[in-house]
């Protein structure tokens, strides 16, 4: 598990400074996203909070330019926050905001969306912390690993495993 999530981060930060690399992660990113979206998004308008942006926000992006929503990323790294706001600088990035916090702490009330990434640490600690807010009207997507398998449960928590 260690190893993949410093495989990820070296990935995303060489990200910055290929091209290749980056459409790579575009593309990537923008399928997973639309697989996991397609499920639970019905032309709903409100912000969406991605938990877990790293210093490649695409999914992040990929959420924004499937439902043009504006779109709130918090990562726990200040390193991670910098380059994703030089990247959203860099590439000319519109409706998505960072935020330096911890997942398991956020307020997830003023959102309709609510996404946690595959590498956030403590994930349980933080799914479980959004659960106990979560409303009839929120959906919460958690990512959970490469392998499409979606199924949506009673409380419209999407979780890819």
């Amino acid at each position: 598990m260690k190893l993949r999530l410093t495989l990820t981060s070296k990935l995303e930060k060489m990200a910055h400074r290929f091209a290749c690399v980056r459409w790579l992660f575009i593309g990537y990113y923008r399928l997973l996203t639309h697989l996991e979206l397609r499920r639970v998004y019905s032309n709903q308008t409100g912000r969406v909070l991605c938990i877990g942006g790293g210093a490649l926000p695409e999914t992040a992006c990929s959420i924004h330019y499937w439902t043009n929503n504006p779109v709130d990323v918090v990562d726990i790294d200040p390193k991670a926050i910098e380059q994703m706001e030089q990247y959203f600088s860099r590439y000319d990035v519109g409706g998505i905001q960072s935020i330096l916090a911890e997942g398991s702490l956020i307020d997830i009330r003023h959102y309709k969306i609510i996404h946690v990434a595959k590498q956030v640490i403590p994930k349980e600690q933080v799914v479980d912390h959004i659960e106990s807010q979560l409303k009839s009207d929120q959906v919460l997507i958690v990512r959970r690993c490469l392998i499409e398998k979606i199924h949506l449960s009673m409380r419209r928590v999407l979780k890819p495993c």
